[in-house]
């Protein structure tokens, strides 16, 4: 599972979609780039969670553990028909991007270079123009917010669920073709 300790400045999101890959959210991402060599990038550590059917991957920083990205590769559960699922707005909540406990990363086998899998699926559901990523049944007590993305945390402040709100009626469109055209 993966746990946040603390929550950097706010910075800007950044939401992509298209056909093959539904849903990236980059924050800050040109601000890394080396002018110079626009190649080299920050090391990272990614933590992903999959089975046959899914793949999300969240890319962090391996200095500071701020999250850099999400990407829903290839979502198997998907609930497109106007799921309510949302974290409540009224929980305590905390801005900025949230930074992730990887002090203990580097010592764990199953972490080779870097890359941290959890095997296990998740859950998609899009609502009339949000999206909701759950990652486990847990009680949602707390929230991270930085724009249109939250973060939605248990007691333990480990990521439960992902909400991204706003999204227009082009988004939308976009974000269902894409999911369905993964399922068939």
């Amino acid at each position: 599972m993966l746990q946040f300790v603390d929550v950097s400045d706010f910075i800007h999101e950044s939401l992509e979609l298209d056909d093959y890959v539904p849903l990236i959210i980059r924050w800050g991402a040109l601000e890394y780039l080396d002018p110079n060599n626009w190649m080299m990038l920050p090391p990272r550590l990614y933590w992903s969670m999959s089975d046959p059917y899914s793949l999300l991957e969240i890319g962090i920083d391996s200095e500071s553990g701020i999250i850099l990205f999400v990407k829903v590769v290839l979502a198997g559960r998907v609930t497109i028909h106007n799921s309510e699922f949302h974290i409540n707005a009224s929980l305590p909540a905390r801005s900025g991007v949230p930074i992730c406990k990887i002090d203990d990363w580097s010592s764990s086998i199953d972490f080779p270079s870097g890359y941290y899998r959890e095997e296990k699926g998740f859950e998609l559901h899009l609502g009339s123009n949000h999206v909701c990523v759950i990652f486990y049944d847990l009680e949602v007590v707390s929230q991270i917010v930085c724009g249109r993305v939250r973060f939605g945390l248990d007691l333990n402040n480990y990521l439960c669920l992902l909400e991204v709100v706003g999204f227009s009626d082009e988004e939308m469109e976009q974000l269902t073709e894409t999911l369905r055209l993964q399922s068939s």
